[in-house]
């Protein structure tokens, strides 16, 4: 991840209800993406949202947070 955290949002929008944290050693699982967000599971706390895109990359051929 690009960022120390991302939030976890409801939608894909900066307004949208914040439903968790995703910190850099998280692991996430990536569902799909969509206009620059990215909808993702944070398999650390079970939580299932939007992020940004800028904000997580592909690492070792996992996607990790």
């Amino acid at each position: 991840m690009h960022a120390s955290s991302a939030r976890i949002r409801r939608v894909p929008s900066l307004r949208a209800d914040v439903l968790g944290m995703l910190y850099r050693d998280h692991v996430i699982r990536v569902h799909r993406s969509h206009n620059g967000w990215v909808h993702l599971t944070n398999t650390a706390s079970g939580v299932t949202g939007w992020t940004s895109g800028d904000l997580v990359y592909r690492a070792g051929g996992a996607c990790t947070g």
